[in-house]
């Protein structure tokens, strides 16, 4: 029930995050809207009262709110007449859960205060307020001025029953330490003089109404659910202890409750032997020997009776023992199961070193295997090679045996020729080859140069083109993976997008929704301004109205911005075309949508005033120019 509980907080704090009215009615903002028309209030009523309240320290949140109650639910009046209009109002609206009217009255303005000492954290002082009407009332109400926190349960108990408690302290306020108890709240407080009260105090089970720091109320939250999910398992854990040793008791007391059930049928048959041998003696009483044996076989019966009840009383004797022995086993159980599990995390630590140990294993084969290709790819080039060398071979072998089949000797010089004379036919023979050369256009060593050449070349070409189509294969992948991911990302962008255009849409009881064709790079808005009308899949923007356009233009750009996480978003005549209704709506969710993007810029450039209907802080910096008709050239 208690993870639920935090679970249910947990997703409540996680969807309601930034947005100012999550945890009221959903129908407040109409209510503030009609106070805000209505004309006829001797003095406007302020509420919701949470909504004046920021909580500085956001771990006692859920207490506070608890001790609060309905209070950060009502709104404040002045007198009867007032209370009662408001309550027309509520009426009116119908309210699914009706807050209730305070007639509060305000503290003189220098009032001061019998606050404790400063060293102590009060209730008042983790609080801050922007209506010192609502601080009034919760210091009348709920002495918040006198109410201290203390964290440690322990150090709060010594501050509350020591023998001099601190003063101007009614009560303290410390969070629950037992078991099962986290989250809980303790309230003490004397009372009486030596008197002490002490009452727990439930976590406040629905969304905070009091304004504080949202990511921390969410990791405060899911540490709690963390610690309530690891309660559980250790309890669960203990249970099952509990149910084996359980059932090891039930075993043993079946089995002594067999042998008591066996110990009883003897008890019986012993029994019936001693009425039936009581029947034969009354009827042989003149018989004396007969009866002596009788008596005799009747105290052996006796004793043997006596033996069986004595062995009952040692069987339940040794029943007790066992339970001891079963007590013993479940504590030898526990250790047991402690020794089990720092095996595991020692067995967790080995399994880690033997997967860090396949790995190196696994890169060192992929080494292995990749040097034995290279090294089977050289014994193939060596191959090659020496292939290439024989085939060499044999050609030089071949020429050289056309050689000696064309001169075997020595070439043979006829007798008369001269030196001069076998030149000239050396100049005619190199003079016909040179005439072949110009016919064929080169000579036979530029031709087989050529060749050489041209079939570097072509080798050459055929390692470019299979490395570029390798690059080109893993280039179509990347391309594919790529385009995979842009694809995702897209849905995720257009996903995103549409949540959050529904939710803002939301804010003033629109709906709607965005058509994104990626495709196409088409961007449809449909919204229905009409919450009465269902089942109807929204209208086109052509049909909308001015100011609805309007709004519905800042709901899809804050959707996109926040889809995309632009770091700058900045708008220019947003509400030109609204009517005071949209434009406060809509400066309002701008605002809230500003102060819930951490580390983001928005610029909002208007012509109209926005102080009086927005809700503004500290970190909302405006700056008015003058109209360019008013500034006087010099």
């Amino acid at each position: 029930m208690e993870i639920s509980s935090a679970e249910g907080r947990l997703r409540n704090l996680e969807q309601n995050r930034g947005s100012l009215w999550a945890a009221y009615d959903k129908k407040i903002p109409l209510l503030l809207q009609a106070i805000e028309r209505d004309n006829g209030f001797q003095e406007k009523p302020v509420g919701p009262i949470g909504a004046h309240v920021q909580l500085t320290q956001p771990e006692w949140s859920p207490i506070l709110e608890t001790v609060f109650g309905a209070t950060l639910d009502g709104f404040l009046v002045s007198n009867k007449t007032d209370q009662q209009r408001l309550a027309r109002l509520m009426q009116q609206l119908n309210l699914g859960r009706t807050p209730p009217i305070i007639i509060g009255r305000r503290l003189p303005p220098n009032v001061k205060l019998r606050e404790p000492d400063p060293a102590f954290d009060t209730v008042l002082r983790v609080l801050k307020f922007d209506n010192d009407w609502v601080r009034s009332q919760l210091i009348v109400a709920h002495t918040i001025d006198k109410i201290v926190l203390i964290r440690e349960r322990a150090k709060a108990q010594d501050v509350m029953m020591s023998d001099s408690p601190p003063p101007n302290v009614q009560a303290c306020i410390s969070f629950h330490d037992g078991a099962g108890k986290r989250g809980t709240g303790l309230r003490m407080a004397r009372s009486g003089g030596a008197g002490f009260s002490q009452s727990p105090i439930s976590p406040f089970p629905r969304a905070p109404r009091m304004k504080s720091d949202d990511e921390t109320q969410i990791s405060l939250a899911r540490e709690s659910l963390s610690h309530l999910r690891g309660d559980l398992r250790s309890i669960e854990l203990k249970r099952r202890e509990f149910d084996q040793v359980v059932a090891k008791c039930k075993s043993a007391l079946t089995a002594q409750d067999q042998q008591n059930l066996l110990l009883e049928r003897q008890l019986l048959r012993v029994q019936g032997r001693v009425e039936r041998i009581s029947a034969e003696l009354d009827q042989y009483e003149g018989a004396d020997g007969r009866l002596i044996s009788l008596r005799e076989e009747l105290e052996k019966i006796k004793a043997e009776r006596e033996h069986h009840g004595t062995q009952y009383g040692e069987m339940r004797l040794r029943q007790d023992d066992l339970n001891k022995g079963c007590e013993a086993c479940k504590r030898k159980l526990a250790e047991e199961k402690g020794r089990l599990k720092d095996f595991q995390a020692h067995l967790t630590k080995l399994q880690l070193a033997v997967q860090k140990a396949e790995d190196l294993r696994k890169m060192a084969v992929l080494e292995k295997n990749r040097a034995f290709q290279i090294r089977d790819d050289a014994v193939l080039e060596k191959e090659r090679a020496e292939t290439r060398r024989d085939e060499q071979a044999e050609v030089v072998a071949n020429f050289t045996q056309q050689a000696m089949e064309k001169a075997p000797q020595r070439v043979y010089i006829e007798e008369g020729e001269t030196h001069k004379s076998i030149e000239s036919k050396y100049a005619i023979v190199h003079q016909q080859l040179e005439k072949r050369a110009q016919k064929l256009g080169a000579s036979d060593e530029e031709i087989k140069e050529r060749a050489a050449r041209a079939e570097a070349a072509y080798e050459a070409a055929q390692q470019l083109h299979k490395g570029q189509q390798e690059e080109q294969a893993a280039g179509k992948l990347n391309l594919e993976d790529r385009l995979n991911r842009w694809r995702l990302f897209q849905r995720h962008i257009s996903a995103r997008a549409r949540i959050c255009f529904q939710y803002l849409l939301s804010e003033r009881g629109f709906r709607g929704k965005l058509a994104i064709d990626h495709p196409q790079r088409r961007l449809q808005l449909f919204v229905e301004p009409d919450e009465t009308r269902k089942g109807t899949g929204g209208r086109s923007t052509k049909t909308l109205s001015g100011g609805e356009k309007s709004f519905s233009s800042i709901c899809m750009l804050l959707a996109i911005w926040e889809a995309m996480g632009s770091p700058l978003r900045c708008l220019d005549e947003f509400d030109v075309f609204m009517d005071n209704v949209n434009r406060t709506i809509s400066t309002n969710m701008l605002i809230t949508a500003a102060r819930r993007s951490v580390s983001r810029q928005y610029i909002m450039i208007t012509p109209n005033a926005i102080e009086g209907r927005a809700t503004l802080d500290k970190d909302v910096k405006i700056i008015r120019l003058t109209d360019p008709r008013q500034r006087t050239l010099i």
